[in-house]
């Protein structure tokens, strides 16, 4: 099945005004998610899924999850499923190797696997859940981020237009906190902590309460034995 469903364009403009307008600067932990996956991941050995971010250049900019990770991380190791960002990726000496987030293995287990803005476009869930729990060691921990559904722009988009068609190409699903707790909670992980955040700011300023302003929606599960 070919999952290359972005062109190469269409890769490029995605958050390209928050990429392109922060190039070349220290990573930025003030951000919330940043923030939210160092909190977690600092001094752990970390595989990171979707490490590319969509397109090969937005290593340079100051909210590039992947370097921020590796720069508090005790070893970290990527894995994205869009092969010339990786080649690309690994000539700028970052380890990141090519695969498939819904159906991985490793020689090793992991302390804590990452998932930044990544589960919303995987049509094989039970793929990405199963691989990331054997991955993983006992009590080994699971961060991710994803859009947030609640968020007042989203469901602006869907009022006026009776249908959210600004969207990613390749997100096929939307999860609120209850949703991820009752889908990993089906493969032995609990929630530990989730928060709310967002890059842009106007919407950071938008009077409104966290889970409805902020555009992501960030949570961290541990993976704990099956009954």
């Amino acid at each position: 099945m070919n999952r290359q469903i972005l062109t190469y364009l269409e890769r490029v403009k995605i958050r390209s005004e928050i990429y392109t307008e922060h190039e070349n600067q220290p990573i930025d932990y003030k951000d919330g998610k940043i923030n939210f996956f160092i909190k977690f991941t600092k001094n752990q050995d970390v595989l990171d899924l979707g490490s590319v971010d969509h397109f090969e250049n937005n290593w340079r900019s100051k909210y590039w999850l992947f370097k921020a990770i590796s720069e508090n991380s005790s070893g970290l190791l990527g894995l994205d499923y869009y092969e010339d960002g990786v080649l690309a990726l690994q000539k700028e000496g970052f380890n990141i190797v090519h695969g498939d987030a819904q159906g991985f293995s490793f020689d090793k287990k992991f302390d804590m696997i990452t998932a930044g803005d990544l589960i919303e476009h995987l049509p094989n869930l039970d793929g990405f859940i199963s691989s990331v729990r054997s991955n993983l060691r006992e009590g080994g921990r699971l961060v991710i981020s994803t859009p947030n559904p609640w968020c007042w722009k989203y469901m602006g988009y869907h009022i006026v237009k009776k249908r959210l068609d600004r969207v990613n190409k390749e997100h096929v699903s939307w999860f609120c906190i209850q949703t991820l707790i009752n889908l990993f909670g089906r493969y032995g992980f609990t929630l530990l902590e989730y928060e709310y955040c967002s890059r842009r700011p106007y919407e950071k300023l938008t009077p409104l309460p966290s889970h409805i302003k902020h555009t992501t929606l960030n949570a961290i599960f541990i993976k704990a034995n099956l009954s």
